[in-house]
């Protein structure tokens, strides 16, 4: 093996050898003046490129800068008629809104919903945000939770998904709401602003900011849903554009109304026209959205 290996090696110095002195032959050959002219048609290829890539490098940016002053003059557009297009479509319903983010965090779009659905003739009666997933609870926690409840184990499997339901409960009842003030006061929701009136519609801001909160959809988004129909409420689940890990996928096996770029003008107006016109189905601009707003004809909530 070893004699093998050392005739390899030797083959390959004899080829590079012959490559080495035939191009010490052709330089010889040809001359410098050829060589020069050589280089130069060579040079001349290269700032021909050169140019060419500056163009169109130039050209892409001129176009790049007309796309952006016509999406922002599309998105002025939307947020001046967005009034016109949802005023009063929801007069006289009673809204929830309800964060999944681990820590109520400002966010272009999220920021603008509860005026969104003010606008649209909507009471907000609840702004309560998640800052802990109920299935995280520590021992003491979970004994005041089964205390409120009535729930005799507080090691139950079952409680974090009962703690969905009562809150679920207390939001369809409105004032007063004893779990939720207790889960204020544990640092495990926040609750801010709202008229403490019964609701009747759940808006759910979802999507996760990364992989660990994400994880929590099946324990907290998809429960959440379902205790929030338990308790009579339509329920509506919306996302940004730009949502780190979108969920959307999950959501619609429950077959709620989805929108997934609520941070824009077109996201407002399709959950305002859902919710208005009882529609279910999954609205936006994702791979995973039907079509960007609901019209007449769909499946409608029953």
């Amino acid at each position: 093996m070893i004699i093998d290996i050392r005739y390899h090696i030797v083959s390959l110095v004899a080829v590079f050898l012959a490559l080495g002195l035939g191009i010490l032959i052709g330089t010889a050959a040809l001359g410098e003046r050829v060589l020069v002219q050589e280089q130069n048609r060579l040079i001349e290829r290269l700032e021909s490129d050169v140019t060419r890539l500056t163009n169109e490098r130039r050209d892409l940016q001129r176009e790049l800068s007309q796309e952006r002053a016509a999406l922002r003059q599309a998105d002025r557009f939307g947020r001046e008629v967005l009034p016109y297009l949802v005023a009063d479509r929801l007069y006289g319903k009673q809204v929830a809104v309800i964060r999944l983010s681990p820590a109520p965090e400002s966010r272009p779009g999220v920021d603008e919903l509860q005026a969104v659905l003010r606008r649209a003739g909507a009471e907000v009666t609840t702004s309560l945000a998640f800052l802990e997933d109920p299935v995280q609870m520590d021992a003491s926690h979970r004994a005041g939770v089964a205390r409120i409840l009535g729930v005799a184990d507080p090691a139950a499997e079952g409680l974090p998904v009962e703690t969905l339901r009562g809150i679920a409960r207390e939001l369809a009842r409105g004032a007063p709401t004893l779990l939720t003030s207790y889960l204020v006061d544990a640092e495990m929701v926040a609750v801010t602003g709202g008229t403490k009136a019964p609701a009747q519609v759940a808006v759910i801001v979802g999507g996760a900011a990364n992989e660990a909160r994400a994880e929590s959809v099946r324990t907290l988004d998809l429960p959440l849903i379902d205790a929030l129909r338990g308790a009579g409420l339509t329920v509506a689940v919306v996302e940004t554009t730009d949502v780190a890990v979108s969920l959307i996928k999950h959501y619609r096996t429950k077959g709620v109304l989805t929108v997934d770029n609520i941070d824009t003008p077109a996201g407002q107006v399709a959950l305002v026209m859902g919710l208005a016109m009882g529609k279910t189905g999954n609205y936006g601009v994702k791979e995973t959205a039907r079509q960007l707003l609901p019209v007449t004809g769909e499946a409608s909530l029953p």
